[in-house]
């Protein structure tokens, strides 16, 4: 029996509602403005967890479009909102919100634990930041360079649903309430582990585990069909969830200090090409950089390199690569042979 269950209307209407205001965050389009205003007036409910959530946003610029959205609203209401913006901005935290919101990974008639109150946080880096954070459990939160993620507790489960970038948590132990991250269409469920997730695009995620064991369910979108067999995945592998063959591999524990170097704020490669050392590099930066040629995309490099460090980049690639570097402009940087 799978332990998956379709996601409640107000669960979805809380994961749009986050959607949203990320896409706030960084300015809506005309086209998107319309969009938000056809599902704001799709059900009241829409507007309630939009409003709710936009206490939980520790960005005040953003809270404070909000208040456009709503010309009609009472003063009141108006005023609320851009007194969290004001109290979100000052603090500098996501601040805990108390939402009706129920989400477990068990059938909605199991029963309530008082002594769990539900609450939902926001957390988010920029570009070429990294954060960690102590959630109300006691897990140990990391985000990696431009990531954001929405934690739900409630009585009988901890849910966190990856929208976008990297995390790596250290799951506190707690027979009573599992802990499930959402990627993608993937859910991955543990009690007491540690495990990284990485979106790396619409369809794929990345899935490693550094301790204990953890459980992949079957796509979050088939949830109401026939059962899947979960898939384990223990200390030491990597699998790739999303493609053709999700094939759980074993991972060294060299090449996992290198995958997992982004926690130190370190980037480790050991032979990738140039080309894909310099993807990698560059979701640390708002730097472009272009490589001249296809010969020099396959050039393998290797060694440590500070994450957002473009200067010391440039500068170990001429060292020890005899690559040579040329701004274009302050947003691109051009890789070539000497």
């Amino acid at each position: 029996m799978t332990n998956v269950y379709p996601l409640p209307p107000q669960k979805r209407n809380v994961d749009e509602a986050s959607e949203w205001l990320a896409k706030l965050d960084r300015g809506l389009s005309a086209a998107e403005q319309q969009e938000l205003q056809a599902w704001l007036s799709q059900h009241p409910e829409h507007r309630r967890s939009l409003l709710r959530l936009a206490a939980l946003w520790d960005k005040m610029d953003t809270l404070s479009r909000l208040s456009e959205l709503f010309p009609s609203a009472h003063p009141r209401q108006r005023r609320r909102l851009r007194h969290s913006a004001i109290a979100a901005s000052l603090a500098m935290v996501i601040v805990v919100g108390w939402l009706a919101v129920q989400y477990s990974a068990e059938p909605p008639s199991a029963p309530a634990d008082p002594t769990f109150a539900e609450v939902t946080h926001l957390y988010e880096t920029a570009i070429g930041e990294r954060s960690t954070v102590r959630l109300p459990d006691q897990s140990v939160l990391t985000l990696n360079t431009n990531s954001l993620v929405n934690v739900t507790y409630n009585s009988v489960q901890r849910v966190l649903v990856l929208q976008r970038g990297e995390m790596s948590i250290e799951v506190a132990h707690d027979p009573r309430r599992t802990l499930s991250v959402i990627a993608g269409q993937k859910r991955v469920r543990a009690v007491g582990t540690a495990f990284n997730v990485q979106i790396i695009d619409d369809a794929q995620v990345e899935l490693i585990v550094t301790e204990g064991t953890v459980v992949v369910d079957e796509d979050i979108e088939r949830a109401g069909s026939a059962p899947t067999t979960p898939r384990t995945v223990t200390k030491g592998e990597k699998v790739l969830l999303g493609v053709d063959r999700e094939t759980i591999s074993k991972v060294s524990d060299s090449a996992l200090s290198a995958e997992l170097s982004w926690r130190q704020g370190n980037l480790v490669f050991r032979g990738e090409t140039l080309a894909v050392a310099i993807a990698e590099v560059s979701r640390y930066t708002p730097i472009q950089f272009e490589i001249a040629d296809e010969r020099l995309k396959q050039l393998r490099i290797g060694g440590l390199f500070k994450a957002g460090d473009v200067d010391g980049l440039l500068a170990t690639l001429k060292e020890n690569f005899n690559i040579d570097s040329e701004r274009l402009d302050a947003e691109r940087v051009l890789l070539k042979a000497p």
